[in-house]
This record gives structure tokens, sequence and C-alpha cells, in this order.
């Protein structure tokens, strides 16, 4: 579990990659790296996220892997995170992501990340 803790810390951007090596060069700039990190293009890696809907079909989507995902995954979950049954979704909620750079308005939007759970029974 930790191997996988340890990815994700790094995927979600919480714990990147640094490396310092002062053979690589006379400045500061030219001895550091951050070579190792997933999609140094992109601000956050995507994921598959696989579900199945009420009548027992599949699908997935590609899903930002970010701090909050990784957050979510720690024992405790933190209290800043909280569940929003379906019963409760509305239009007012975003993507964590897109909430981050969608301009200010009256309206403040609601940022959500997508978890899975276990299936009992």
């Amino acid at each position: 579990m930790s191997t996988h803790q340890s990815r994700m810390a790094v995927e979600s951007r919480a714990y990147p990659l640094f490396r310092y090596d002062p053979a690589a060069g006379t400045t500061f700039e030219e001895c550091c790296s951050i070579e190792g990190n997933p999609d140094l293009d992109q601000d956050w890696i995507s994921w598959t996220l696989k579900y199945q809907d009420e009548k027992g079909g599949g699908g997935g989507d590609a899903v930002p892997f970010t701090f909050a995902d990784f957050a979510m995954n720690r024992r405790p979950v933190p209290q800043a995170l909280r569940k929003a049954p379906p019963d409760t979704w509305n239009d007012s909620m975003v993507p964590l992501p897109s909430s981050w750079i969608s301009p200010r308005t009256a309206a403040r939007p609601v940022p959500y990340v997508w978890a899975w759970t276990a299936r009992t029974g």
C-alpha cells in the first residue's frame, strides 16, 4: 500500500520529484531537475475512472488526478472533504481543476472530485 500511496503523492503533485545535482551545471537552475514527474506539460495527470451505472452497464471517463484526490485517499479522510449524495448535485458544482480557473461570479462554484466506493452486498 505504501508504494501505491507514494505513486499517488507524486502523480497528484502533492509531493513532486525534485533532483539537485551539483555536477549538472554552474548555476542553481542548471543543477535542478523535475524530470521523472509524470506529464510535465499538463497541470494534472489523467486517470480513467471506470464505473457501473444503475442498469449494470459499464463506462469510463478520463478525469484529472489532483491533490484533493490524493488527500481523499488518505486515512483519515481530511475533514475539509464531504460526500455529496446524488440528490444534492446541482449546476453550481464544477470539477475541482475547473473551479480554480473559473472567473469569480456572484454564485460561487462548488468544487468536486469523483470518488469510488466499494460495492457491498
